[in-house]
This record gives structure tokens, C-alpha cells and sequence, in this order.
């Protein structure tokens, strides 16, 4: 058995406990969060399982696959998301719509970038080929994000945020790093402070499914004016509570957010596992505030162990970089710790109101396939980083007893070349001092003859 989990589960074996431990807790944690969905569809608890079955597949296969493959991988997948938010944009209609497909392209996305990055990081090393394609790293990076950030502003700033980081950890130059984060930034405040001037109502009408394809219709879906608004009306209701100035539909969003922390409230008493009471009154409980039912059924226990385990991750990873011997294999390290914890704290920060609401799943424990099979797959990265390190580690191992042989070697050559040259000065000198010690003797000999 133990042989077995050396072949095939190599790499940092607390990365190995901690993903295990994730999965194991989104087992509990989701049934009891979902029981009134568990009433009326049971597959849907049979259908998180089986993500995460799948999910574990996925890890294995970014385990097992050369980094090569990895980086062909996501291209592949960036290029297939980004074409998926273009149909999205262009005939769905709705903004809402972009959001729901069978998976979420802007996850996709999420991984593609993190190790593109890491690949151009490692690139950059090289001066000159810094300066000849940092705007195409721009333009690669940027152009997906301005399809997501309309829809999904929280998931771009959870990607745009680590890519940043990477940049600083890989010694790329700060005039670099603050235009590729400045210029869009710049552009992104422009456009917003034009669309909130633009009453949403004129744009209502082409955002309708029925309404006819045309040119200001696809106009309308890519600048997402109303999606503007939206954002405004989140932070209006975060930093306001006056329910007069808020629509029903708005109060009854907030309303989630005000059972969060109900749940929250009531985890001074923990309830344990299945006895959740607020479950049935967040519609989103089992995804976007499944933290406040893991502190309602388990207490403070329940959440100090979901948030060291994420804090856990973070402090290995940084074990992990003092190890690194290449720039690609740290940068990456850097970029899925820090995409994985972020997300993690935004999840919770939300349901504790830290910041507005996002919509952002606890990464492996909340219901979303997509997002399961991409954190899957940053474990798999994480643990094939680590993996590479082990094996360097034993060739240096196996290296040690040939360089002590040849230490050994050459001491032994030294140490004959010396003895040599030690009998060869032996012997000059005793050949120089010889005669005189012979007349010496040859004088002392007469004396004794002559007495």
C-alpha cells in the first residue's frame, strides 16, 4: 500500500491532506445546505458527488501531465472560453444569460490565464524578449477579461489581482506592471462614469431575447451598460440599509445577505450537521453563502477549520517557493495559491458582509461544477510543482554518492602526488646532507684512533 501511494500520489503530501479534507467537508456541509433542494430533486446531492469524482480526475491529469502539455492545454481552453463569451455577448441576449451556460467560460478563463502568465513570466526573464512582447502578453491577458468583467466583475478582479502579484514576484519592472494595470483600470473608470450617466431604461429593450439581432443590439450586450448600474445599486445597498430607495427585487436580494448573517448570529449555539434552520431561507445557501451554514450547524470550530485550511494552503505554498529552483514553477505556485485563497476570503468576507455581495463559490465546497473542476485542476498544479521539486531533490541524492567517490578520488590523488613529492625532498636533502655527515663521522673516528 505504501508503495502504491508513492507511485502514484506523489508531490507535498499536505497539499494531498488538505484537498482531501476540502472534499470530504463539501460532502457534509453541501447536503445539509441543499436539504430542500435534496426534497425535491435528490440528484442534485448525487450530482455534486460526481463533480468532485470528476474534479479528482482532473487533478490527476494536471498531476501527471508534463508542463508542456499543460501550457497547450490552456491556450486551448482560452481560446474556447473566449469564443464562448462572444456568443454569449452576441445572441443571448439577456446579461444574466451569459452567466448560465452548462459551465462558466469565465473559469476557464481563470486557469488559461494563471498559466499563460507563468509562462510569459518565465519568458521575461530575458530583457529582450520583454520589451518585443509585453503588449501581446497585454492584449492576451486583457481582451477575455473586458468580455467577463461586464458580467462578472468579481471573478476578473479574483484573476486580475494574482496575474499582478505574479508580475511582482517574477521582477517584472514597475513601469511595466503599472501600465499593464493602469491603462485598463483608466479605460474601465471612463466607461463606467459614461454608462451611469445613461438612464438603464434606454437599453432595456435590446436587452430583450426577442428583440431582433442588429448592430446596436450587439453594441449594447458588449458595453453592458445596465451591468453598470447594477454594480452602483450593490454598493448602494452595502453602504446604505434605507429600504425606501430599493426596488423589491433589490430588498429581496439583500434579504440573503441579512439571513447570512442570521445563520452566522445563530452559530453562537452550534446546531450540528442537518440541523440547519436559515438553510431553507437563502435561496443560495449551498452556494454562495454555504460559509454561513458551515458556522450555523458548526460554529466557531466550523469556521476557524474551513478558514485554516485555506490559510494552511497559502503558508505550504510558501514553503513550496523557497524551494523553487525555476521562475515558472514559482510563478505558478504564487498565482494558484493566491487565486484560490482569494477567492476563498472574498466567499467568506461576503457572507459576513466584509464586502458586497459577488456571487463567488467557497472554492470545493460550494455547488458549481466548473469551479470545482477548475480548483481541481490548481491542485493539480500545485502538486505537480511540488512533484518536479521531489524529483530534483533525489537526482541530487543520487548525485551526492558519485560526487563523494569522486571527492574521494581526488583526495586520493592529491594525497599520493604529495607523498611523492614529500620521498622526493626526502631524498635531496638526505643527499645533501650525507657527505657532511660522513666526514663528520670519518673526523670523530680519527679522533677516537689517535687518543
Amino acid at each position: 500500500m505504501e508503495n502504491f501511494l508513492k507511485r502514484y500520489f506523489k508531490g507535498d503530501y499536505v497539499i494531498w491532506v488538505i484537498y482531501i479534507l476540502l472534499v470530504m467537508f463539501s460532502i457534509s456541509v453541501f447536503y445539509s445546505a441543499s436539504a430542500s433542494l435534496i426534497v425535491d430533486t435528490p440528484r442534485e446531492f448525487i450530482k455534486h458527488v460526481a463533480f468532485l469524482g470528476v474534479g479528482f480526475v482532473v487533478l490527476m491529469i494536471v498531476y501527471k501531465l508534463p508542463r508542456e502539455y499543460v501550457k497547450f492545454i490552456a491556450w486551448a481552453m482560452l481560446a474556447f472560453a473566449f469564443v464562448m463569451q462572444i456568443v454569449a455577448y452576441t445572441s443571448l441576449g439577456s446579461i444574466d444569460n451569459r452567466r448560465i451556460f452548462f459551465f462558466q467560460p469565465s473559469e476557464f478563463t481563470k486557469f488559461a490565464l494563471i498559466v499563460i502568465t507563468a509562462y510569459f513570466i518565465d519568458r521575461f526573464q530575458n530583457p529582450d524578449f520583454l520589451e518585443k512582447n509585453f503588449k501581446l502578453f497585454f492584449a492576451i491577458v486583457w481582451v477575455p477579461l473586458l468580455f467577463i468583467i461586464p458580467s462578472n466583475l468579481s471573478t476578473g478582479i479574483i484573476i486580475i489581482l494574482p496575474i499582478g502579484l505574479m508580475m511582482m514576484i517574477g521582477s517584472i519592472p514597475w513601469k511595466k506592471i503599472g501600465y499593464f494595470i493602469g491603462v485598463p483600470a483608466l479605460i474601465i473608470s471612463i466607461f463606467c462614469s459614461i454608462a451611469l450617466m445613461i438612464p438603464p431604461e434606454t437599453y432595456e429593450k435590446y436587452e430583450d431575447a426577442k428583440t431582433e439581432m442588429s448592430a446596436t443590439k450587439i453594441a449594447v450586450n458588449i458595453l453592458s451598460v445596465p451591468r453598470v448600474h447594477t454594480w452602483k445599486n450593490r454598493l448602494g445597498v452595502y453602504a446604505d440599509n434605507n429600504q425606501t430607495k430599493r426596488s423589491q427585487d433589490e430588498i429581496r436580494k439583500d434579504k440573503q445577505a441579512e439571513h447570512s448573517q442570521c445563520a452566522i448570529y445563530d452559530g453562537r449555539d452550534p446546531k450540528l450537521p442537518g440541523n440547519s434552520f436559515w438553510r431553507n431561507h437563502i435561496p443560495q445557501g449551498w452556494s454562495d453563502y454555504i460559509f454561513s451554514i458551515i458556522v450555523e450547524e458548526y460554529g466557531i470550530y466550523g469556521a476557524i477549520f474551513v478558514i485554516l485550511l485555506f490559510l494552511w494552503l497559502l503558508w505550504r505554498a510558501g514553503v513550496l517557493l523557497k524551494k523553487c529552483e525555476t521562475v515558472y514553477s514559482a510563478i505558478v505556485i504564487v498565482g494558484v495559491a493566491t487565486v484560490i485563497v482569494f477567492q476563498a476570503l472574498v466567499h467568506i468576507g461576503v457572507c459576513t458582509r466584509l464586502f458586497p455581495a459577488t456571487g463567488q463559490p467557497l472554492p470545493l465546497i460550494s455547488k458549481g461544477g466548473t469551479s470545482i473542476l477548475i480548483i481541481s485542476a490548481f491542485f493539480g498544479l500545485l502538486l505537480r510543482m511540488s512533484c518536479e521539486m521531489e524529483d530534483v531533490d533525489k537526482k541530487k541524492v543520487e548525485k551526492e554518492p558519485e560526487k563523494e567517490v569522486e571527492k574521494n578520488e581526488v583526495l586520493n590523488e592529491i594525497s599520493e602526488e604529495k607523498s611523492e613529492e614529500i620521498v622526493e625532498n626526502k631524498n635531496e636533502i638526505i643527499e645533501e646532507i650525507s657527505p657532511e655527515i660522513v666526514e663528520d663521522e670519518v673526523a670523530e673516528t680519527t679522533e677516537i684512533e689517535i687518543n
